[in-house]
């Protein structure tokens, strides 16, 4: 058997990378790794069993459960040297470092139960405190119980949600340490708002997902109100909140129930509350593809949301499903499967990117 150079690849045991199974999201297992003195959160599929990272400029591949590593799993990192760590880190790029790279990457897709950990996924987070927004939260939900008591909202990090959860979201794997808003029935978040946070522009951005079974219920606008509601109290400097509408009517909603506004590139308001649907319409068609549609968190923007909040939990529909909604949920997922043949991944990102507010 081939040695394997230790100089570029090192195998530690699991004591060496304090991992603890912390919950199941969408039948994905969250480990939270002590790696760096930080916590970092990753999900896993039920079936890895060894994962690997780059540190110091060396491939570090770990057991997740007790054990030693035997020689046969080590040798299939026989390949891995320190030119194609350095490709994997960014650290070197010849002419062909893309195909290198991506040939590195199938690698690794037949090595059983492993996984790779880029360093995009394993990011130290800065977490927001969200007491404040949870309390905000319970006072919410006291008022949405009234009408929807088996319904339930709830802010946390994906990491945080009930162990298992089925949730409903925007990105198709939901990253362990996103931040998200959800409307709870039971364990299964069917109404989604995944949160991005620039804290160095005072921003918030949104993206929404509905289960196809509970579309139609206003649960996507609810959430949308919520959100406005917490946001400040999230983080107390943030000013505005950004969701990218992708179709007319979505754009519309927003800028006439939350007096959001579409700007130029020069800051210059080109739609507001006062626009017409064939004013959106159009600007929506000179954009070609979507707008930023931008609520302002003024008193009377945030005073506002709690209106449409109490408004639209008077006109929610909370009830059980029907033999017609399941139906037309899988006639959804049929055409969404057609559609995906049609354009391709990139489209379908934006198709989600801000789902219908009915």
């Amino acid at each position: 058997m081939a040695t394997l150079k230790e100089e570029s690849v090192i195998f530690r045991p699991n004591s060496e990378l304090t991992t603890q199974r912390i919950t199941t999201i969408n039948r994905q297992i969250v480990f939270r790794l002590i790696y760096d003195d930080c916590p970092r959160y990753i999900s896993l599929n039920a079936d890895i069993a060894f994962i690997g990272l780059i540190h110091d400029d060396k491939l570090h591949v770990f057991k997740l459960t007790d054990g030693e590593i035997t020689e046969g799993y080590k040798s299939h990192f026989l390949h891995i040297t320190d030119e194609k760590i350095g490709i994997l880190s960014n650290k070197h790029r010849p002419d062909n470092w893309q195909k290198i790279r991506k040939d590195i990457m199938n690698s690794f897709k037949d090595i059983p139960n492993f996984e790779f950990i880029s360093y995009m996924k394993l990011q130290c987070v800065g977490f927001k405190n969200l007491d404040t927004a949870k309390q905000i939260i319970t006072v919410l939900n006291a008022d949405l119980h009234h009408t929807c008591p088996d319904f339930s909202l709830n802010i946390d990090y994906v990491f945080s949600l009930p162990d298992p959860s089925l949730v409903s979201s925007y990105s198709e794997n939901v990253k362990a340490s996103k931040l998200l808003l959800c409307l709870f029935l039971d364990n299964n978040c069917v109404s989604s708002l995944e949160i991005d946070i620039e804290d160095a522009h005072n921003k918030i951005n949104i993206s929404s997902k509905t289960n196809d079974l509970y579309q139609e219920r206003k649960f996507n606008k609810l959430l949308r109100a919520v959100v406005i509601i917490i946001a400040q109290a999230i983080e107390p400097t943030i000013q505005i909140i950004v969701s990218e509408a992708i179709n007319t009517i979505s754009a519309y909603l927003m800028i006439h129930s939350f007096n959001a506004v579409y700007n130029d590139e020069q800051g210059v308001p080109i739609l507001d509350k006062n626009s017409t649907y064939d004013e959106v319409f159009a600007a929506m068609k000179k954009a070609i593809g979507y707008i930023d549609s931008t609520v302002y968190l003024t008193d009377e923007n945030i005073q506002n949301a709690v209106a449409v909040f109490t408004e639209t939990i008077g006109r929610v529909n909370c009830g059980p499903l029907t033999a017609t909604a399941t139906a037309k949920g899988l006639k959804t997922r049929r055409n969404s499967k057609k559609h995906f043949k049609k354009h391709n991944k990139s489209f379908i990102k934006k198709r989600f990117k801000d789902d219908s507010l009915y």
